[in-house]
């Protein structure tokens, strides 16, 4: 009750003080016309006829007198142009009509595009509220769900009643225009539900067939030694990429009797599961984790006005998600050399001086018995393969409006040019939703045709596999509307003006790493830290990295990884993350227990992320001798500072 109190206390004094403060007075005006004019330019001179990149420049009674050179320079940086009126360039072009206000702090910002009637859009202080209000209430709260509803209906009424409209109306606005017409009613968002929806049912269906038991039990035949059990469970966690919480309920349950025989800690289950379940799916292209991910990075595209494909920008970020490729690397390096220190060390030298623990927690999962590993190997291959094909045919020229052609003469150019731009031009919802209709289709079909399963034990199994999921889901639509909600308010606006000059592009991933680390770790949610961050880092990476040799769009994509990274770090530190919970639950272990002799080697790839990774590559260090470098370092951490039991 104090903590719903205190939320409310908070909510009430955050929109209070906003919508009692001054209106917004004038705000680095050139900055905000060039990040939020710039999607309406490039918008504008794609519909503008035969002119193409012609536009008209129409300046508003009651404006800055520099509001002409202002829209000039943002027409600039988009490589279009603007004419005067009147003028021979005029004709067939489009027309932007501006009103630029200013003051102290803030700007108003008023346009119009054609004949249409003006848009008015106001930035001030007050548009960082939503996203700080959504970390403070979690906080509060730890309630994902409830703070990003809060903060979604904050978003709501400081989005409106600057503009003339009343608290009734803002919270209507936050209902109507963010969570239904932005989140629901969209098509490709859709297309991310039904696939989170269906691969969760395939997961569901290949587990109750035992096909995932098979799965592990190919990877446990020969483990006779402590090391190989710990060996198995890491190859377990690796093998189950498509889902963290399956794969934490699975590896726990299903190998613990393993690890009791071999007289491995049960503390060491649980930092080998939780090591390999978020991080592996967070980096897999195949994944209930993917989707969430490449939406984010959608808001965030969208706020900065950049028009790339969010899944090529997911490729690309790849070899800078140093924290989860450092946490397999060193839980590999656990595994294999059994060496261990801090708290841990306490607790294998307990588990091998005395019988296994037999209480703890109680796992709610049991694993079913084996089956036949190819009911699992399958559909998942399937919809891996179907999601490729997928992937090329929505993005191949033909699909495309107007096609797109290829400029390199080389073979080996055009080979490399055709992937790019076919990743840049397809749409990867649609492509990964049909592939898991095909691969949902085919685990039930195969199970149905083998007796293995019943219809109705089959739908139920996709079902209880579904439940999980629906938070999940809801947090989805939740972080959809979010991102709405900080475009509106001018959350990324606020923060380029502000930061722009006083951040370097050297030490700025290193900086959203550690944010992103401070807040997973505060709210326990990997998709709440990404939904708050994303949509406001990407802006302000762009305007950061504009003139310096990494560019804006390299350092937008370092970014992206290190804000994907730093969620992550909460899922392993954090006592109240979904994650951390599930491990020590499969697991039997004490989830303090857990939280104790895990966070060291959560720390460890941490540090290694930022001294081996983020650092050296702002330095324009190669992105693969980062990653040997940080390998290298890891391994050195454990032989000088670990210990064999």
């Amino acid at each position: 009750m104090f903590r719903l109190l205190s939320l409310a206390a908070v909510t009430l004094l955050v929109i209070g003080g906003a919508l009692l403060a001054r209106p917004d007075q004038g705000f680095l005006a050139g900055q905000l016309v060039r990040t939020f004019l710039q999607p309406e330019l490039a918008r504008a001179a794609a519909g503008s006829g035969p002119a193409g990149t012609a536009l008209v420049l129409e300046v508003l009674p009651g404006s800055r007198p520099d509001t002409a050179a202002l829209v000039a320079e943002a027409v600039r940086v988009r490589g279009l142009r603007w004419v005067e009126p009147g003028s021979a360039g005029a004709e067939g072009a489009a027309t932007l009509g501006v009103r630029l206000t200013s003051g102290d702090h803030s700007a108003g910002l008023e346009f119009r595009l054609g004949e249409g009637p003006p848009r008015r859009r106001v930035f001030a202080w007050y548009g960082v509220l939503p996203p700080l209000l959504a970390i403070v209430a979690a906080i509060l709260t730890r309630h994902v769900v409830l703070s990003l509803s809060v903060a979604v209906l904050a978003g709501g009424v400081l989005a409106t009643v600057p503009a003339g409209g009343s608290v009734v109306s803002g919270l209507w606005h936050a209902f109507d225009a963010y969570l239904v017409r932005h989140a629901l009613l969209d098509a490709f968002r859709l297309d991310i539900i039904l696939f989170v929806l269906l691969i969760s049912g395939t997961v569901g269906i290949a587990r109750d067939s035992g096909g995932i038991r098979a799965m592990i039990d190919l990877a446990v035949r020969f483990c006779r030694t402590p090391r190989a059990a710990r060996l198995a469970v890491w190859a377990g966690g690796m093998m189950l990429f498509f889902d963290d919480y399956l794969n934490c309920l699975v590896v726990g349950n299903t190998l613990r009797p393993l690890t009791d025989r071999h007289r491995v800690s049960r503390a060491k289950l649980a930092y080998l599961v939780d090591s390999t379940a978020a991080p592996v799916a967070g980096l897999s292209i195949i994944s209930t984790w993917i989707i969430f991910e490449t939406m984010q990075i959608r808001e965030g595209l969208q706020a900065a006005g950049l028009d790339l494909e969010p899944f090529m920008v997911f490729v690309q970020s790849l070899p800078y998600r140093f924290y989860c490729v450092f946490t397999l690397l060193l839980g590999l390096i656990v595994a294999a050399g059994g060496r261990d220190f801090g708290p841990m060390l306490a607790a294998e030298r307990r588990a091998g001086s005395s019988a296994p623990a037999k209480g703890g927690i109680p796992a709610e999962d049991p694993a079913p018995p084996a089956g036949r590993a190819w009911l699992a190997v399958a559909p998942v291959g399937l919809i891996v393969a179907a999601t490729l094909l997928g992937l090329w045919w929505t993005g191949r020229p033909q699909a495309c409006s107007p096609p797109w052609t290829l400029e390199h003469p080389s073979e080996p150019a055009r080979v490399v040019e055709y992937l790019q731009k076919t990743l840049a031009h397809c749409n990867s919802a649609r492509a990964m939703s049909r592939a898991a209709m095909l691969g949902y289709a085919v685990a039930l079909a195969a199970v149905l045709a083998g007796r293995v399963m019943g219809l109705r034990a089959a739908l139920r199994a996709s079902l209880i596999s579904i439940r999980p999921v629906l938070k999940a889901i809801v947090v989805l639509f939740l972080a959809w509307s979010i991102g709405a909600a900080s475009r509106d308010v001018g959350t990324a606006g606020y923060l380029v003006a502000v930061f722009r000059d006083a951040l370097h592009p050297i030490g700025f991933s290193v900086l959203v790493f550690g944010i992103g680390c401070l807040v997973s770790f505060a709210t326990g949610s990997s998709y709440s830290t990404m939904a708050i961050l994303l949509p406001n880092v990407v802006p302000l990476a762009l305007a950061v990295g504009e003139h310096s040799p990494l560019t804006g769009v390299g350092l937008v994509v370092m970014s992206v990884g290190a804000v994907l990274e730093g969620s992550i770090f909460g899922d392993h530190c954090s006592p109240i993350s979904d994650t951390t919970i599930l491990s020590s639950i499969s697991c039997g272990c004490d989830l303090l227990e857990h939280v104790r002799t895990q966070m060291p080697y959560a720390l460890t790839a941490a540090v290694a992320a930022i001294v081996a990774g983020y650092l050296p590559v702002s330095l324009q260090v190669p992105w693969w001798v980062c990653l040997s470098a940080g390998a290298a370092g890891l391994l050195a951490v454990a032989i000088l500072a670990g210990r064999r039991v």
